[in-house]
């Protein structure tokens, strides 16, 4: 079962990866899994699906899946709490949606020194090449003047 969805600033290990999630939820190292493609999900206990993203924007998509035998580790911590753990474990800003909005842009940004902050990633580049990038000072984005000019 899906756990959370979460956009990394920079780009992180395998190894990085199982040892935060290991300290947040008192998993075994090994019984976390690494994987790539959604077709290799696994019965571990908990398993992180990593997909790289377009070069430009925040670098990979981690998805975390809890096995349902599993899901006491998800009723203890709430998805903002796993999420600010995962940065903080990372040493990486980390973003999740904002589902206490009703736009698909918003999004909570958790940096690793354990913050956070309500931003919108800019939606043209998300929506015509996959890229999270933050819009500046949270208003829609406008192309600079240099980019409009004939």
């Amino acid at each position: 079962m899906i756990w959370f969805d979460s956009i990394v600033e920079s780009k992180v290990s395998g190894d990085q990866i199982r040892r935060a999630i290991s300290a947040m939820t008192g998993d075994a190292y090994h019984d976390i899994s690494i994987i790539r493609d959604i077709l290799d999900l696994s019965e571990q206990p908990v398993t992180c699906l990593v997909q790289e993203l377009p070069v430009g924007g925040f670098a990979q998509q981690l998805t975390f899946y809890v096995e349902d035998r599993f899901s006491s580790v998800r009723s203890r911590l709430s998805i903002d709490e796993a999420a600010q753990l995962l940065s903080m474990g990372l040493g990486v800003n980390v973003m999740i949606a904002n589902d206490a909005s009703a736009s698909p842009y918003a999004m909570i940004l958790l940096d690793r020194k354990g913050g956070s902050t309500s931003v919108n990633v800019n939606s043209t580049l998300l929506d015509e090449q996959g890229i999270y990038r933050l819009d500046q000072g949270g208003f829609p984005s406008v192309p600079p003047v240099s980019e409009t000019l004939p």
